[in-house]
């Protein structure tokens, strides 16, 4: 199985957004289908692998997915955090997040959970996430559990706004959560002398140990590409 992270290596471009705008050139599922090969890849015509869009909005299949149906909600345009994207965009992003969920529902009946892990403003050349382009995970799973609880993290409510997000972080490193009921969390990485960020894909190393994934959670080490490729074709073909 082809490796992310020998794909992303030899280049510096956002592969979210060569995806996003259909470059199949810096699309990284694009480029990790045809390292795995295959005669069907091969010969195979370009896909844009979009699942539903909105004017300043899109969603992907994740690589390394956790479930059948893991996808992320992207901003068209480059940014580092949802927490970074401009306040005016609230009505667009909560109507497709909205739409995502129940598009999930629909397909994979059970809870769905919303998660990002979202960079600094200024992050220094780390990548908090492994990806220097805001997206927003949407998981669903067959049962509900208490993340909040099991992350051993300490976290606080906001109102799930753009503004509030962006207001209660204040540019910093954090992780934001929605639970199935509804519930907008956040943590942000401790500040001062201390200052400790949080481990790279914390919030998925957390969901792929409930799940009992093991080292899955590396999406790097375990992309998994033609799993993308079938969450897009599942949930294109069912997008309303």
């Amino acid at each position: 199985m082809a490796n992310a992270q020998n794909v992303t290596a030899k280049t510096s471009v956002c592969h979210l957004c060569g995806q996003l705008r259909g470059d199949p050139h810096a699309d990284l599922i694009n480029a990790l289908l045809t390292e795995e090969g295959g005669a069907d890849v091969a010969t195979a015509e370009y896909s844009r692998r979009v699942i539903l869009e909105s004017g300043s909005f899109a969603v992907i299949p994740s690589l390394g997915a956790l479930g059948p149906t893991h996808c992320l909600l992207c901003p068209k345009s480059h940014a580092l955090s949802f927490a970074g994207l401009d306040s005016l965009l609230q009505e667009e992003c909560t109507l497709v997040r909205q739409r995502l969920r129940a598009l999930l529902l629909r397909v994979q009946p059970g809870y769905v959970f919303q998660f990002e892990h979202g960079s600094p403003h200024f992050s220094k050349g780390r990548l908090v996430c492994s990806v220097a382009h805001a997206h927003l995970h949407f998981l669903s799973v067959a049962q509900n559990f208490n993340v909040i609880g099991e992350s051993g993290l300490i976290w606080k409510t906001f109102d799930g706004s753009l503004a509030d997000l962006a207001r209660r972080t204040e540019g910093v490193e954090y992780l934001s959560l929605t639970t199935p009921d509804g519930i907008h969390h956040f943590c942000r990485a401790a500040e001062g002398a201390k200052k400790q960020a949080f481990n790279s894909q914390i919030l998925r190393r957390l969901f792929a140990s409930r799940l009992g994934l093991g080292e899955r959670w590396n999406w790097r080490e375990h992309p998994d590409a033609r799993r993308a490729d079938a969450i897009w074709r599942t949930l294109s073909a069912v997008v309303s």
